[in-house]
């Protein structure tokens, strides 16, 4: 499978994978700012934006991350928001030659919470979010959405812009939506953070109500020698609230890569 891919700017290869529901088009305003100085790949995940009719089977990493890295070029930084960032995980694990590094921006080893693991979302609650998504998935995506605001000062902004991203872009498709949120549900990379060898950048918002920060400050203090950056303010979306600080951490951590 060959992905449709938005390319711009020019220098080290960058690609950046958006989270669940939201297409490509959500980096809009971080891409503009990292195109200045690298070469941008923008991902539709298989199922959203442009591959909305190219859905893998199974929608299981093994897939998604075969599916992203024949369409990206190799010894590329993998971004990587929320699920993107849980995939950008596996990918560093499972297929580490293809990357030069990863940034991993609102990320969790594990979505769910379990009796040694009390931060992230508790496994009935996501139950009953992928209920409700097959009831009312207008209402649904309307709630969760404005979700990603909670914890910014000035939220409005930045419901109306995921709002306008939702509305210019096709639906993603139901097998994406389910397949995304089983991933949610059953990926836990916890036991082998400490393999990853790749130099790995943790960004996270200081409010964020979707994942909390502490996941994000696991990801940083388990990945050997991995930087972190903490947005105040931010919500689950720094990369929306703050792009400009966002990319100078971003380029900042890429300059030292060599």
């Amino acid at each position: 499978m060959t992905l449709q891919v938005s390319v711009s700017g020019s220098g080290t290869p960058l690609v950046l994978l958006h989270g669940w529901l939201f297409p490509g088009a959500v980096w809009e305003p971080l891409a503009a700012e990292l195109a200045q100085h690298f070469r941008v790949h923008v991902v539709d995940l298989p199922g959203y934006g442009r591959n909305v009719n190219y859905v893998c089977e199974p929608y299981d990493m093994e897939q998604l991350i075969a599916a992203i890295s024949s369409s990206v070029p190799r010894d590329s930084v993998a971004i990587g928001w929320s699920l993107g960032a849980l995939i950008a995980i596996d990918w560093a694990l499972l297929r580490p030659e293809q990357l030069r590094a990863v940034v991993l921006i609102g990320g969790t080893p594990r979505f769910t919470t379990a009796p040694d693991w009390p931060f992230g979302t508790p496994p009935e609650q996501l139950a009953a979010f992928t209920q409700a998504c097959q009831d009312d998935m207008a209402g649904t995506i309307k709630r969760f959405a404005s979700s990603q605001a909670k914890g910014i000062p000035q939220p409005n902004a930045t419901i109306r812009f995921l709002n306008r991203v939702l509305a210019q872009n096709p639906p993603p498709a139901d097998d994406a939506l389910v397949g995304g949120l089983h991933l949610l549900r059953d990926v836990d990379c916890r036991d082998k953070l400490g393999e990853i060898s790749l130099p790995t950048l943790v960004i996270h918002g200081g409010e964020d109500s979707v994942i909390p920060v502490q996941a994000g400050e696991t990801l940083a203090r388990h990945i050997p020698d991995a930087r972190w950056a903490c947005f105040a303010d931010s919500g689950h979306v720094p990369f929306l609230v703050k792009p400009r600080a966002v990319a100078d951490t971003i380029q900042e951590f890429c300059d030292e890569l060599g």
